[in-house]
């Protein structure tokens, strides 16, 4: 989809990825494979290995997956993001995903790809599952490299090559512009990959080829002063320079523990890993040596406080990992901030351990993160056995109807939440029955929040019939709500006043018999 967030860093002018045809090495290297045997992981623990080379690439992951939140053409969001990461472009370029992950691709050294292979894994997924393109595509260089395309010959292009779809795009201005020296690819693609719907510029109609691609060059010739043009046939050969991402369970070799291990020593400080194919388990977890080393002091800093301050710090899963680590044993801290990082489901599955074995904290703030249902299933299974947590803010967190289901079912037996804030997420009607089912059983929660999400005057019924044998809540807030009318809002208020006048009057919460 079209991009919703935009990168703070400065963006360089033209997309650079379209131009860099000139970095490939003109001879046959050994196959890319290996990478196919490992499962699909979420797209920020592929990048894992990768971010001694991408300084912020977890950043960069987070607005991907941000803006693939409906991904089309059947792709997972994971695998959508993966697409429109390889497409971002920040400075210094070098430092860039498509620009680093290119420069393996091409090298002699297979060695070089290993660090990449969980985001290959996901990326050559994703881009095999789009529909193939067969059409004229085009790409080019500010250089003469007439000289390096022999009409007749065979070149294979190891890289993932970005093509545009019409040739002036990628003679406008801002790209090659009509004049100096120029060399024009003139392709005839047969499995080109529209990623419109999932690159982060999705104006400029890119047209990916897989790496490896092969092609017979058709001819060569100077169209006009300055201009070369390269006309290419994409071909197949017996030779299958790139190993399909998709393999069954009997391909895949059966090898030891410590090599499995071994695959995440495969990131560029450490030179020395083994010449054997690096396979993952598909329920082997790559041990991660992050560290951020300022969250370590702030959380050792912090250990005997009641109130933990840690909003806006744009702390990722992995960070979630550490602070959830420390939450399990201390009996100090009351109140856990966090709202406004980049937390998505994984971190709320840290989260969920932790509050397993944790008996002090009260109240838990998560808004505005990317935790998702899959991430509220995990903190919702750990509610229904925590006897501690009172206020638990979820609001902004991309929730919807499946989210709701798992927090009816814990709504049904917690004892102690008090305050359950799900504003501004994708709730419908459907999730408000769910919810409304727990309210008919629960008698702790007094302050319910379901403001801005898109329910409407159908839940208002059952929400009404919930609180006639609810008999503890006192604020159940549905504005935002754009389809729910005011004499509905004043129906379920009818319905409430009576514990909330009893509240006022005796300065407490009141539970009416």
């Amino acid at each position: 989809m079209a991009s919703k967030y935009q990168e703070d860093s400065a963006t360089i002018k033209g997309s650079l990825r379209y131009f860099d045809v000139q970095n490939e090495p003109h001879k046959m290297l050994l196959p890319i494979e290996g990478y196919e045997y490992l499962p699909l992981m979420p797209l920020e623990e592929t990048v894992k290995s990768l971010e001694q080379l991408i300084p912020n690439i977890q950043r960069k992951v987070y607005i991907a997956q941000q803006n693939s939140e409906e991904p089309r053409d059947n792709l997972t969001v994971n695998e959508s993001a993966a697409i429109q990461l390889y497409t971002m472009e920040w400075e210094p370029y070098s430092q860039c995903l498509y620009f680093v992950l290119n420069s393996a691709l091409r090298s002699e050294n297979r060695q070089q790809l290993k660090p990449f292979f969980a985001y290959l894994k996901l990326l050559l997924t994703a881009l095999f599952k789009l529909p193939s393109e067969k059409r004229r595509v085009y790409r080019g260089t500010n250089l003469d490299l007439s000289a390096q395309y022999a009409k007749g010959t065979t070149v294979t292009w190891w890289g993932l090559t970005s093509c545009t779809e019409y040739r002036d795009n990628l003679e406008s201005p801002q790209f090659l512009d009509k004049r100096g020296i120029r060399t024009l690819f003139i392709i005839e693609c047969e499995n080109g990959k529209m990623i419109r719907h999932h690159s982060f510029s999705a104006n400029e109609n890119e047209i990916l080829l897989s790496p490896g691609t092969q092609f017979t060059v058709v001819d060569n010739y100077v169209e006009r002063l300055n201009t070369h043009i390269i006309h290419l046939r994409e071909v197949t050969r017996p030779f299958r320079p790139l190993q399909s991402p998709f393999v069954s369970s009997s391909d895949s070799p059966t090898i030891s523990v410590k090599e499995k291990n071994e695959m995440d020593i495969c990131k560029p400080s450490h030179p020395s890993i083994s010449s054997k194919s690096l396979i993952l388990d598909v329920t082997t977890v790559i041990p991660s040596q992050y560290r951020n080393k300022w969250l370590e002091d702030e959380i050792n800093k912090r250990r005997t406080d009641e109130i933990i301050l840690l909003s806006e710090k744009r702390l990722a899963d992995q960070d979630v990992e550490m602070i959830a680590e420390k939450l399990q044993k201390n009996t100090k801290w009351r109140q856990l901030w966090l709202h406004s990082n980049q937390i998505m489901w994984l971190g709320g599955k840290y989260l969920s351990e932790a509050l397993t074995m944790n008996s002090t904290l009260e109240q838990l703030w998560l808004g505005d993160n990317s935790i998702r249902d899959r991430g509220v299933k995990w903190i919702a299974m750990a509610l229904k056995t925590n006897k501690k947590l009172k206020v638990i803010a979820l609001n902004h967190n991309g929730i919807g109807d499946d989210g709701c289901r798992e927090l009816s079912e814990m709504l049904k037996v917690n004892q102690t939440l008090e305050q359950l804030i799900l504003s501004m997420n994708k709730i419908t009607d459907k999730g408000a029955k769910f919810i409304a089912d727990a309210l008919a059983a629960n008698t702790t929660l007094t302050h319910l929040y379901l403001n801005n999400n898109q329910i409407t005057n159908s839940s208002i019924d059952i929400l009404c019939e919930a609180l006639k044998r609810n008999r503890v809540l006192i604020e159940l807030d549905l504005s935002g709500n754009t389809r729910i009318s005011e004499s509905a809002k004043d129906k379920l208020e009818q319905l409430l006043k009576p514990l909330k006048d009893c509240q006022k009057s005796n300065g407490e919460y009141c539970v009416l018999s």
